[in-house]
């Protein structure tokens, strides 16, 4: 008897466990799919144009997370400079620099003038807004984080390259 128990234990415990494997990748590859972005895209915009960070925030961060970076960028822009919203500032910048896996200060050095000062304005830009988690990517990036330009500089170097 002990034994019928115990195999019907160890059935219903792999069974489980197979229950489990099959529903895992099934929720991520739905959560991954490119249309979710497009699903989202009126929440996002009402997000932008009635200034509602947490809606922003949970929508970008989920598409942050599965590497869409380059389908939020308008929204993330839009965010920004309507609404001054520090943290999209911020997400330009991460959006610029973590395309490829080999971290800011690299990814910086071999960029083009326009690209590295567009992200550089916008990392010094969301720190100067007060946002505080762009601290730990200055100290990063600059090598004497005590003689930071402002982000005016990387915006008018910005302008000169497209002056040239």
């Amino acid at each position: 008897m002990k034994s019928v128990f115990i195999i019907l234990v160890l059935v219903c415990f792999f069974y489980c466990c197979k229950n489990n494997e099959n529903k895992l990748p099934e929720t991520f590859t739905s959560s991954k799919s490119d249309t979710s972005l497009l699903k989202n895209r009126a929440v996002l915009e009402r997000a932008i144009n009635t200034n509602d960070t947490s809606s922003y925030n949970a929508i970008v961060n989920q598409h942050m997370l599965y590497v869409m970076q380059k389908d939020l960028l308008y929204y993330v822009l839009t965010m920004a400079y309507k609404n001054k919203y520090n943290r999209a500032y911020f997400h330009v910048f991460i959006i610029f620099t973590y395309l490829t896996p080999n971290g800011p200060k690299k990814e910086l050095e071999q960029m083009d003038a326009k690209s590295r000062n567009f992200a550089l304005y916008h990392l010094l830009k969301s720190y100067e807004m007060g946002y505080s988690d762009a601290k730990y990517y200055i100290n990063a990036t600059f090598d004497n984080p005590k003689t930071i330009p402002s982000s005016q500089y990387f915006l008018s170097e910005l302008n000169k390259e497209y002056l040239k």
